[in-house]
């Protein structure tokens, strides 16, 4: 162990570190262009075209935004080391000390400088170096940022083999001169309370199934109990207060509005907020390798609980129904399950394949995540209009034959080709029905697009409802014969659940989440991957009035739940742990 510093030999280590500006990320290296990187950049240019690159655009430009202010900054700082502020960041840095010196040594007066708070941290660490969560909350005050996994080690094993002294004078250097972060001049609050990490609902307008359901469920929490949401600051790594407008996106989100915007005003000092002795709830996916690497250490060094909704393992199940860049951010969130305490899974098909899938953790954790299953519900609005503000619903007209409904994104894992291509066996054969997809166009959309626009040349009633609004959604539903979601793969499966809330029964693939739906009644089920079951189940729909009316009575009696539910239900399974 080294012997402790001297305030002077603090000092010229802040002094040097605040004025020797240090990069936040390291510059990726350039390769040579490939075919592979050719690719990559059509895919890219294809998702840019998308509904949702468009959804997703306010999140881009706050990261954006931060980025050119970050490299202000850098500039400003590398001009003059008289334009640094290092009072103001030694000041801050005494108090995100002084804050793990209260928790770990309660009976010491406010530190009279950074260089003695520095001190009293290293005697602490000294005193018990295999403590982690003492460990964990020291780099995070040191270096305003939180840790990851291979991080922390490091700094441990410097603790042991060098001493805290010489450690933590590591992480100054290594940290104080950032020139890219709020996050060093910013206090450091200790979280008892839940706090719920929110930042892919909170910073996008985008309203698919994630989306809906945390927007659902934190507003019902909120009425029951006491909690932070957070939003991941991508620059700083740290979790950080939300925005109003961030908070608005949660709480009193309407697709159809102008989307929330905040006013320099608005935004409150910024403070770093760190779960202490209690539990962190991520309810959404992890999309960034930093946050996963940050969240998957908090789990295993902070003493606090880390809690996950997980919605589906299908990018691992089936990559090929996803474009690289999703299969990449996807594994990320597996970085942070082997971390956890406590799933919820959306589904029995879900849970399961969580629990099977983090078996292979065995031999890098201690212990896998507790794992349970609350199947989304599904509440239908007790009215819906059968006309839009300008005109009738538009779902064609009666004397074409009965409506059957598609819902769900357009893209391959959907099966939607498989749809067009039964419902044009039916038309051949001279039955007569209207045909209505709608959806969001997702990726890899030209063949079914393509194949659309072929079957409406040749005079079939098919058409396709983008961006459909809440009335237009629940009046197809109950204005159809019957639905159609042959998926191959789901979480669960909500099209086929809101159909069968609305009493209108459902032609189902009979394959995991999707079969537990049908088992309750209201679906005729097939395999999704053959063509003549499906086509045939089609077919008895629309000719055996009698099976129809069973189903669409089963479909009545099907068993339902509350979005009160689930929110009671989630809360006392990811906070309290009962369940």
């Amino acid at each position: 162990m080294s012997p402790g510093y001297s305030e002077s030999e603090w000092n010229s280590v802040l002094v040097d570190a605040a004025t020797n500006p240090r990069p936040n990320r390291p510059t990726p290296r350039r390769t040579k262009r490939t075919a592979g990187a050719s690719k990559a950049e059509k895919e890219l240019a294809a998702i840019k075209s998308s509904p949702w690159w468009r959804a997703t655009s306010p999140g881009r430009r706050v990261a954006a935004k931060a980025k050119t202010m970050r490299v202000r900054r850098s500039d400003r700082q590398s001009s003059s080391a008289d334009e640094i502020n290092i009072t103001a960041l030694k000041d801050a840095l005494r108090r995100r000390l002084d804050t793990v010196i209260g928790e770990f040594r309660p009976g010491l007066k406010q530190s009279a400088s950074a260089p003695q708070a520095l001190q009293r941290c290293a005697e602490i660490a000294d005193l018990d170096p295999r403590d982690k969560a003492l460990l964990w909350l020291m780099f995070i005050a040191t270096a305003a940022t939180f840790p990851t996994e291979r991080q922390l080690q490091g700094f441990q094993a410097e603790v042991q083999v060098a001493g805290a002294s010489t450690a933590l004078a590591q992480l100054v250097r290594d940290h104080l001169g950032r020139s890219d972060t709020w996050s060093l001049s910013a206090d450091l609050v200790l979280m008892t309370e839940p706090v719920v990490d929110t930042t892919d609902t909170s910073t996008q307008n985008l309203h698919s199934g994630i989306q809906r359901v945390v927007r659902q469920t934190l507003p019902r929490w909120a009425k029951s109990h006491t909690f932070t949401i957070s939003i991941w600051d991508d620059e700083c790594g740290v979790l950080r207060d939300v925005s109003p407008a961030e908070y608005a996106r949660v709480f009193s989100f309407n697709p159809g509005d102008d989307p929330p915007t905040d006013t320099p005003d608005s935004i409150g000092p910024r403070r770093i907020l760190v779960p202490w002795n209690s539990v962190l709830v991520i309810p959404e996916l992890i999309t960034t390798h930093e946050r996963a690497l940050a969240m998957s250490a908090l789990g295993t060094w902070s003493g606090s609980e880390l809690s996950l909704v997980i919605f589906d393992l299908i990018p691992l199940k089936m990559p090929e129904a996803f474009p690289v860049w999703l299969r990449a951010a996807f594994v990320t969130t597996m970085t942070v399950l082997r971390s956890s305490h406590r799933v919820s899974a959306i589904s029995e098909s879900v849970a399961t394949d969580v629990e099977q899938f983090t078996g292979i953790f065995r031999d890098i954790v201690p212990s896998r995540a507790a794992v349970r299953s609350h199947p989304l519900p599904v509440v239908v609005p007790a009215t819906v209009p059968i006309r839009t503000p300008t005109g009738p619903l538009p779902f064609g007209q009666d004397s074409e034959g009965p409506l059957i409904v598609v819902v769900g994104s357009l893209e391959p894992r959907k099966n939607q080709l498989f749809v067009l291509r039964a419902a044009e066996l039916l038309w051949n054969s001279g039955l007569k029905f209207r045909l209505t997809f709608i959806g969001w166009g997702a990726w890899k959309t030209d063949g079914i697009e393509a194949e659309i626009s072929k079957t409406q040349s040749e005079g079939r009633p098919v058409q396709v409802i983008r961006r459909a609004t809440d009335e237009v959604l629940w009046s197809a539903y109950r204005q159809a014969a019957f639905t159609v979601y042959i998926s191959l793969a789901e979480g669960y499966g909500l099209p086929a659940a809101e159909s069968i809330a609305v009493g209108t029964p459902v032609v189902l693939s009979n394959i995991g989440s999707m079969a537990e739906i049908g088992a309750g009644g209201g679906a005729l089920m097939v395999n999704p991957r053959d063509l003549d079951e499906v086509a045939d189940a089609m077919r008895t729909l629309l000719t055996d009035l009698d099976e129809l009316a069973s189903l669409t009575e089963q479909a009545r009696q099907h068993p339902q739940s509350t979005w009160d539910d689930y929110a009671d239900q989630t809360w006392r399974w990811l906070v309290d742990g009962e369940g």
